[in-house]
């Protein structure tokens, strides 16, 4: 709007709607950084030196500005350990393409119930249906509730006790029991998510993707250490995966990478955040070519299919 107020040419134009897109993303999840690369990644802006440029002052004012006028805290913080151990390295790639598979998962399921909630000619009837999902998946898995910053922030930095919280699995103890309800989270967020966006309200695209992240990387770790009795720290590897299932479901693995990262200021946790960023949107470049913004259920024209179609030719 202030484009055309101004009477911008159409090239300026697009360089200040990435600019406003960008600083929206900076303002948010107080990531200068984060929303830079989505505006270059995501919705890519040609790059020159004046776009780039304006695009990095805005991104940085409103980071900044967010950060000064929250009382100069971190929506997630992240109590940092003694730093990464590189030993965790081999896990850390496995985590990686599970973050990758779950992703997939994610964006096809993302995609399914919006499809299916837009056969609703009605709004209100749409509405209702979406409310209903919504109020059912709450009802049976409490920790969907809300934007889930508590819980992410809860989670990596080592407290568990509240998951079950509210839940059928209050006053369940031991590490199955965890195991299973995060397992459970993990599948129906996306369903969730979906109801809500596609049903008439508000849930986000890159927030429900941190907290879906968030309980993967936990669950992930929990798993591999009750069956193989590992030590694999389970609230690290919920952060890593936070930067795993953004970059795999959003297609933009340097945000991803910037964004976790700055959100939680744990910048000696940037090697095991990038590996996992890159291996889940590997994975995902195998199988889809989409961008996160196609209408259309994610279609198999990655890597894979190109192969195998000049395998035929």
């Amino acid at each position: 709007n202030l484009g055309r107020v101004m009477r911008f040419s159409p090239r300026m134009m697009m360089v200040i709607v990435g600019c406003g897109a960008g600083a929206g993303i900076a303002g948010i999840f107080k990531s200068p950084l984060g929303g830079v690369l989505f505006t270059l990644e995501v919705l890519r802006l040609p790059l020159s030196t004046v776009s780039v440029l304006v695009l990095l002052v805005s991104c940085i004012t409103a980071g900044m500005t967010a950060y000064v006028l929250s009382g100069c805290t971190l929506d997630i913080p992240f109590a940092q350990g003694a730093g990464f151990d590189s030993s965790l390295l081999p896990y850390v790639l496995c985590l990686g393409l599970f973050c990758g598979a779950y992703s997939l998962y994610y964006s096809h399921v993302m995609k399914s119930v919006g499809t299916i909630l837009y056969r609703i000619s009605s709004p209100w009837v749409r509405n209702l249906a979406g409310g209903a999902i919504l109020a059912l998946l709450v009802f049976l898995f409490p920790v969907l509730y809300g934007e889930g910053y508590g819980t992410v922030g809860k989670v990596i930095n080592g407290d568990f006790s509240t998951l079950l919280n509210d839940s059928l699995f209050a006053g369940c103890g031991g590490q199955w029991s965890l195991v299973l309800f995060t397992g459970g989270a993990l599948l129906v967020k996306c369903f969730a998510t979906s109801a809500t966006n596609n049903g008439g309200g508000v849930s986000g695209d890159f927030a429900p993707t941190l907290f879906a992240g968030c309980m993967g990387g936990f669950f992930f770790a929990s798993l591999l250490n009750g069956l193989f009795g590992l030590h694999l720290p389970e609230a690290s590897f919920a952060y890593f995966a936070m930067a795993g299932v953004m970059a795999g479901a959003i297609r933009a693995p340097l945000m991803a990478i910037f964004l976790t990262c700055e959100m939680g200021a744990a910048y000696s946790y940037f090697l095991p955040l990038m590996i996992t960023a890159a291996v889940s949107f590997g994975v995902v470049r195998l199988f889809t070519a989409d961008s996160f913004f196609s209408r259309h259920s994610d279609r198999n024209n990655g890597l894979v299919a190109r192969l195998r179609d000049l395998r035929k030719g």
